[in-house]
Protein backbone atom coordinates (compact mmCIF):
# COMPACT_ATOMS: atom_id res chain seq x y z
CA UNK A 1 0.00 0.00 0.00
CA UNK A 2 2.76 2.37 0.56
CA UNK A 3 4.02 1.54 -2.93
CA UNK A 4 1.33 3.26 -4.76
CA UNK A 5 1.37 6.89 -2.95
CA UNK A 6 4.64 7.24 -5.46
CA UNK A 7 5.60 10.40 -4.12
CA UNK A 8 1.87 12.12 -3.32
CA UNK A 9 2.83 12.84 -0.15
CA UNK A 10 6.54 14.22 -0.76
CA UNK A 11 4.59 16.52 -3.31
CA UNK A 12 1.83 17.79 -0.55
CA UNK A 13 4.39 18.43 1.21
CA UNK A 14 6.38 20.87 -0.77
CA UNK A 15 3.15 22.05 -1.44
CA UNK A 16 2.23 22.95 2.04
CA UNK A 17 5.51 23.91 2.64
CA UNK A 18 5.55 26.75 -0.11
CA UNK A 19 2.06 27.96 0.63
CA UNK A 20 3.21 28.44 4.41
CA UNK A 21 6.48 30.17 3.03
CA UNK A 22 4.19 32.56 0.97
CA UNK A 23 2.33 33.70 3.56
CA UNK A 24 5.09 34.29 5.97
CA UNK A 25 6.99 36.37 3.84
CA UNK A 26 3.73 38.41 2.76
CA UNK A 27 3.54 38.78 6.53
CA UNK A 28 6.87 39.82 6.79
CA UNK A 29 6.37 42.28 3.58
CA UNK A 30 3.51 43.94 5.41
CA UNK A 31 5.48 43.95 8.63
CA UNK A 32 8.47 45.81 7.23
CA UNK A 33 6.35 47.85 4.66
CA UNK A 34 4.21 49.60 8.29
CA UNK A 35 7.48 49.57 10.04
CA UNK A 36 8.53 51.71 7.07
CA UNK A 37 5.06 53.82 6.70
CA UNK A 38 5.56 54.90 10.79
CA UNK A 39 9.15 55.79 11.10
CA UNK A 40 8.46 58.09 7.88
CA UNK A 41 5.43 59.51 9.80
CA UNK A 42 7.32 59.57 13.20
CA UNK A 43 10.48 61.67 11.18
CA UNK A 44 7.60 63.94 9.24
CA UNK A 45 6.37 64.79 12.73
CA UNK A 46 9.82 65.53 14.07
CA UNK A 47 10.61 67.82 11.20
CA UNK A 48 6.95 69.50 11.76
CA UNK A 49 8.07 70.02 15.70
CA UNK A 50 11.52 71.29 15.20
CA UNK A 51 10.35 73.64 12.33
CA UNK A 52 7.85 74.69 14.89
CA UNK A 53 10.42 74.87 16.96
CA UNK A 54 12.22 77.82 14.86
CA UNK A 55 9.09 80.00 15.20
CA UNK A 56 9.41 80.14 19.10
CA UNK A 57 13.03 80.80 18.45
CA UNK A 58 12.00 83.62 16.67
CA UNK A 59 9.34 84.90 19.39
CA UNK A 60 12.29 85.02 21.80
CA UNK A 61 14.37 86.97 19.49
CA UNK A 62 11.82 89.03 18.73
CA UNK A 63 11.01 89.73 22.52
CA UNK A 64 14.72 90.43 23.03
CA UNK A 65 14.85 92.65 19.94
CA UNK A 66 11.69 94.65 21.92
CA UNK A 67 13.36 94.58 25.13
CA UNK A 68 16.64 96.33 23.87
CA UNK A 69 14.43 98.70 21.43
CA UNK A 70 12.30 99.40 24.28
CA UNK A 71 15.42 100.17 26.91
CA UNK A 72 17.44 102.26 23.97
CA UNK A 73 14.22 104.32 23.27
CA UNK A 74 13.34 105.29 26.92
CA UNK A 75 17.20 106.23 26.85
CA UNK A 76 17.20 109.12 24.14
CA UNK A 77 13.23 109.69 25.39
CA UNK A 78 14.77 110.36 29.17
CA UNK A 79 17.73 112.55 27.59
CA UNK A 80 14.95 115.05 25.70
CA UNK A 81 12.55 114.91 29.23
CA UNK A 82 15.86 115.94 31.11
CA UNK A 83 16.10 118.62 28.40
CA UNK A 84 12.45 119.78 27.82
CA UNK A 85 10.70 117.84 31.10
CA UNK A 86 7.20 120.31 29.69
CA UNK A 87 6.74 118.47 26.59
CA UNK A 88 5.46 115.15 27.01
CA UNK A 89 3.96 114.73 23.29
CA UNK A 90 6.68 115.19 21.98
CA UNK A 91 8.31 112.81 24.30
CA UNK A 92 6.17 110.33 23.40
CA UNK A 93 6.54 110.92 19.62
CA UNK A 94 10.66 110.85 19.97
CA UNK A 95 10.19 107.76 21.73
CA UNK A 96 7.75 106.20 19.46
CA UNK A 97 9.75 106.69 16.25
CA UNK A 98 13.25 105.55 17.76
CA UNK A 99 10.97 102.38 18.72
CA UNK A 100 9.87 102.34 15.43
CA UNK A 101 13.62 103.06 13.66
CA UNK A 102 15.46 100.54 16.16
CA UNK A 103 13.00 97.20 15.64
CA UNK A 104 12.87 97.84 11.76
CA UNK A 105 16.70 98.40 11.51
CA UNK A 106 17.31 94.85 13.14
CA UNK A 107 14.99 92.85 13.05
CA UNK A 108 16.42 91.22 10.33
CA UNK A 109 20.09 90.52 11.59
CA UNK A 110 18.14 90.16 15.60
CA UNK A 111 15.64 87.33 13.91
CA UNK A 112 17.23 85.35 10.92
CA UNK A 113 19.10 82.39 11.45
CA UNK A 114 20.42 80.38 9.18
CA UNK A 115 20.22 77.20 11.26
CA UNK A 116 18.90 73.89 11.19
CA UNK A 117 16.01 75.23 11.66
CA UNK A 118 16.32 77.71 9.27
CA UNK A 119 14.80 81.18 10.17
CA UNK A 120 14.18 84.14 7.56
CA UNK A 121 11.90 86.92 7.97
CA UNK A 122 10.46 86.72 3.91
CA UNK A 123 9.10 90.86 3.87
CA UNK A 124 12.92 92.12 5.14
CA UNK A 125 12.48 94.92 2.56
CA UNK A 126 9.34 95.74 2.88
CA UNK A 127 9.25 96.23 6.83
CA UNK A 128 7.08 99.22 8.11
CA UNK A 129 4.57 100.20 10.95
CA UNK A 130 0.78 100.52 9.76
CA UNK A 131 -1.71 101.41 12.46
CA UNK A 132 1.26 101.45 15.43
CA UNK A 133 2.01 97.63 14.21
CA UNK A 134 4.99 96.18 12.22
CA UNK A 135 4.26 92.37 10.55
CA UNK A 136 7.53 90.49 10.20
CA UNK A 137 6.57 87.53 7.74
CA UNK A 138 8.65 84.53 9.33
CA UNK A 139 9.40 81.10 7.76
CA UNK A 140 11.01 78.61 9.89
CA UNK A 141 12.31 75.48 7.55
CA UNK A 142 13.95 72.33 8.85
CA UNK A 143 15.84 69.52 7.18
CA UNK A 144 16.32 66.38 8.62
CA UNK A 145 18.68 64.14 8.12
CA UNK A 146 16.63 61.27 6.07
CA UNK A 147 16.02 64.69 3.79
CA UNK A 148 12.68 65.70 4.83
CA UNK A 149 11.92 69.02 4.51
CA UNK A 150 8.92 70.95 6.76
CA UNK A 151 8.29 74.50 6.56
CA UNK A 152 6.28 76.78 8.77
CA UNK A 153 5.19 80.83 7.90
CA UNK A 154 3.68 82.88 10.51
CA UNK A 155 3.09 86.45 10.78
CA UNK A 156 4.67 87.89 13.99
CA UNK A 157 3.16 91.65 14.93
CA UNK A 158 4.92 93.56 16.96
CA UNK A 159 3.10 96.57 18.62
CA UNK A 160 4.20 99.98 19.85
CA UNK A 161 4.65 100.65 24.04
CA UNK A 162 3.91 103.57 25.47
CA UNK A 163 6.23 106.27 26.65
CA UNK A 164 4.50 106.66 30.00
CA UNK A 165 3.84 102.55 30.29
CA UNK A 166 8.09 101.95 30.38
CA UNK A 167 8.91 105.19 32.81
CA UNK A 168 5.66 103.99 35.01
CA UNK A 169 7.15 100.07 34.92
CA UNK A 170 3.67 98.56 34.24
CA UNK A 171 4.97 97.48 30.71
CA UNK A 172 4.55 93.20 29.55
CA UNK A 173 6.99 93.03 27.05
CA UNK A 174 4.80 89.61 26.23
CA UNK A 175 1.96 92.02 25.42
CA UNK A 176 4.17 93.76 22.63
CA UNK A 177 3.69 90.91 19.86
CA UNK A 178 2.20 87.91 18.97
CA UNK A 179 1.66 85.18 16.13
CA UNK A 180 -0.76 85.10 13.68
CA UNK A 181 -1.57 83.68 10.44
CA UNK A 182 -0.30 80.02 10.73
CA UNK A 183 0.87 78.59 7.22
CA UNK A 184 1.83 74.60 7.47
Amino acid sequence: MLNKNKGSILILMVIIIAIISSISLTTLSIAVSQYQIKKTNSNIKRAFYLSEDGINSASLRACDLICRACADSANKTDEYVELYPDDIAVAESLFKNNYKLYVINRAASTINNGGNPSIKIINYNDLFFMDEKLTLHVKSTYVSDAGIEKSLNVNLVILIPCYADIKAGILDFSELFHLSSFDL
